[in-house]
């Protein structure tokens, strides 16, 4: 006698059960009803996969969003932080007006700088966000 699990079984045990069974050459038993689809169960199965697969496909797309978000936002970075050097720079080469610090330098340069680090923040959160996500 095989053993049998109490539990409830999904579908695809129960199928695998019938399969096997059906090999080994056994007949169905007449307390349990045979396997087999009913009208509406293959385009159910078929809704269940698509949906399936339309959240893996999602999941992906969202995954590579955040990738390519995060590219944009790194080159907005370097940008503006390539721009923020060279303003911290041209305001050393003044003659007579070295700033000390990063409040006494020109508007422009800290407005550049400013924008250089809130999109590198941006870039590596999107990089952090894509990484939990695989």
């Amino acid at each position: 006698m095989e053993w049998m699990d109490p539990r409830p079984a999904s579908t695809g045990a129960r199928l695998g059960r019938a399969a096997a069974s059906l090999l080994q050459g056994a007949r169905p038993q007449p307390g349990r009803p045979a396997v087999s689809p009913s009208a509406g169960s293959v385009p159910r199965a078929l809704g269940r996969g698509g949906k399936h697969l339309l959240a893996h496909v999602g999941r992906a797309f969202g995954h590579i969003g955040l990738q390519v978000s995060a590219v944009l936002y790194s080159v907005f970075a370097l940008s503006f932080g390539a721009a923020g050097v060279q303003g911290w720079l041209a305001d050393h080469r003044r003659v007579g007006d070295h700033p000390a610090s990063l409040t006494q330098a020109s508007t422009a340069t800290q407005i550049e700088l400013g924008l250089a680090l809130i999109f590198l923040y941006f870039a590596v959160s999107s990089l952090l966000r894509a990484s939990r996500r695989a």
